[in-house]
């Protein structure tokens, strides 16, 4: 059986691509960075040399920090990590936030959003941060796993989250980055920031205005080099789910990360999915579920969420813009022009 394996160095080609350096002079901006989060964590301002600003930077990266350490599900110690091994009930109120809205977007997504799907992810060698490469699982393994799944496992009542099965497991990966990114631009706020970036792996959040006009970011072609197209950002996050940064083929055909918890496979509708949200949050958990649910069923879902925007692109190549992108989305032309 033929394979091969791809892991993107998320650290220099993102799914959403920030373009603040060409939107102004050499030097302008202040810029902070860490790994975090398993992957870089940058936070910029258009101001060059203010210490007060450097701080709040700073700052934010600490809150990141803080929220790295709180919501992993490998570091001993974490309200998460100690539910999953230990079957400890987590009762830190943030990191029950957190569960509840992922919670809630599995009943409106109509389980295509799945905080339990682990025992799916680890089936199809996803589980960890490099792809292992296995068989094809088994109808009847998949159907096993697909058994240790889904909200009915675990229960939040009482202010804390147990397990209804011992097997249960949660990850807050596809919404704990992307919160993260929400609170590292409050941090910033009130810090008396007006115009910053903060990028997490390519989850974006901008505020305020860059030499001018809104922050620069392109939507990563998924199957070539450079941005498939430009948007400009201000008051908006942007999360983007895709089939090109953990995955491996079989036999020519992609097996990618997102796992679709109702058919118990790798989601392969679609290849790409940018949703725009003032909610930082908000925009990662629906570009996981529209990437798993498709084009028609993830539109209907998006139009659940007023203000709530989206960039799709199909296995065919076809793309979808919602109709509030419009002003927004610049798609370049074949040969790179705008």
């Amino acid at each position: 059986m033929k394979f091969a394996v791809r892991l993107l160095n998320i650290a220099i080609i993102c799914a959403a691509i920030p373009l603040f350096a060409s939107a102004g002079p050499d030097g302008e901006l202040t810029k902070r960075t860490r790994y975090l989060m398993d992957t870089y964590c940058s936070v910029l301002a258009p101001v060059k040399g203010d210490q007060k600003i450097t701080a709040a930077l700073d700052l934010a990266l600490d809150r990141v920090e803080e929220l790295d350490k709180k919501f992993s599900a490998f570091r001993p110690g974490s309200p998460v990590y100690e539910f999953n091994k230990n079957g400890t009930p987590i009762t830190d109120p943030e990191t029950l936030g957190l569960v509840k809205r992922c919670l809630d977007m599995n009943q409106q997504s109509g389980g295509a959003f799945d905080i339990t799907v682990t025992p799916l992810v680890k089936l199809w060698g996803f589980y960890g941060e490099i792809p292992k490469v296995p068989m094809i699982p088994s109808k009847e393994a998949i159907a096993a796993a697909q058994k240790m799944i889904g909200p009915g496992s675990i229960e939040l009542k009482n202010g804390k989250l147990i397990k209804l099965r011992s097997s249960a497991e949660i990850d807050l990966g596809a919404g704990a980055k992307a919160y993260a990114v929400g609170e590292a631009m409050k941090s910033l706020k009130k810090s008396g920031v007006r115009s910053a970036m903060v990028d997490l792996g390519g989850d974006l959040y901008a505020i305020g205005l860059y030499n001018g006009k809104p922050w620069k970011a392109g939507i990563k072609n998924p199957r070539g080099e450079g941005a498939l197209g430009i948007l400009g950002m201000t008051e908006l996050s942007m999360s983007t789910s895709g089939d090109y940064e953990r995955y491996y083929e079989i036999e020519g055909k992609r097996y990618c990360h997102v796992i679709d918890p109702l058919k118990g496979a790798p989601a392969s509708e679609l290849i790409s999915v940018a949703v725009l949200t003032p909610d930082a949050t908000m925009a990662n958990l629906l570009s996981t579920s529209v990437f798993v649910l498709g084009r028609e069923k993830g539109l209907k879902l998006l139009k659940k969420y007023p203000g709530a925007e989206a960039i799709i692109i199909g296995a065919d190549g076809g793309i979808s813009l919602t109709d509030g992108l419009t002003k927004l989305f610049s798609l370049k032309e074949k040969g790179g022009k705008q």
